[in-house]
């Protein structure tokens, strides 16, 4: 049988539910409205530097805890300098998805090393059932690791995976679904280049085809066959050719009035 401990522990989060799309724990908030948490960029709260709890957030890992009252909903953890909130918006973390309600912990966001020293806000925007919803934290951006808060924990019903998302990248001006490093861009490079040569190499081909003439067989299967006359041009005498028709190959002799191949 359940302890009353836990009985009252799903009680208050229950109660917590019916009060809130999500809270944020830490860093502080700005302030929360459950009814006008949809308002961008801090939930209809504009961050004063003069009078909110300023906060230091680590630039080389700071931990971001949240309670969700929603099944599911998309996380995006971004920042910036512009202390009104109002632009310069900079995604800090992956896209994360978190299944199931309750307490959810991010342990380790980081920040521009050239933030340090510089006042900015951090924002959390989520991705749920009822839109995008927003909270904001002033904060302070300094050298080192942040120490996890004792909210820093995750409810035993909760999963979490990286995501894409593309209200929420369209929130920020380096928007990811995951995080772009220089790794990642020497990959996407190496990709275009391996493209370029395959394309390359494919033309060079063709062209071969078209002007090589030898006396050979060749059987070309359908599928890298795009017209009769670059296969008959391999050769000026004879070329077996497998038609896409499944028919039995065929002489071709000429090589400037042969139709194309239909797929």
């Amino acid at each position: 049988m359940a302890s009353i401990r836990s009985i009252a522990a799903t009680a208050l989060l229950l109660v917590s539910a019916a009060q809130a799309h999500f809270k944020l724990n830490s860093p502080p908030t700005i302030g929360f409205s459950d009814d006008n948490e949809g308002s961008a960029p801090c939930g209809s709260f504009t961050p004063d530097f003069t009078k909110d709890n300023v906060t230091d957030f680590h630039v080389s890992g700071e931990a971001i805890s949240l309670l969700l009252a929603h099944p599911q909903a998309n996380w995006l953890f971004r920042g910036t300098l512009d202390q009104t909130a109002a632009s310069n918006w900079k995604q800090l973390f992956p896209i994360v998805q978190q299944k199931g309600l309750g307490d959810f912990c991010e342990p380790s966001v980081t920040a521009p090393a050239s933030w340090v020293g510089k006042k900015g806000v951090l924002s959390v925007v989520a991705d749920g059932p009822d839109g995008l919803l927003y909270q904001c934290s002033a904060v302070n951006f300094v050298e080192g690791t942040g120490t996890q808060p004792a909210s820093c924990k995750n409810a035993t019903s909760v999963s979490a995976s990286f995501a894409t998302d593309s209200k929420l990248t369209a929130l920020v001006a380096n928007g990811t679904g995951a995080a772009i490093s220089v790794g990642g861009l020497m990959v996407l490079a190496g990709a275009v280049i391996v493209g370029f040569i395959f394309v390359l190499q494919n033309t060079l081909s063709r062209l071969l085809l078209r002007n090589t003439c030898a006396l050979a067989y060749i059987y070309l299967e359908p599928s890298v066959i795009t017209t009769r006359t670059e296969a008959c041009c391999f050769s000026d005498t004879f070329v077996r050719l497998r038609a896409i028709s499944k028919e039995e190959p065929k002489p071709f002799e000429a090589c400037s009035d042969q139709p194309a191949l239909q797929a």
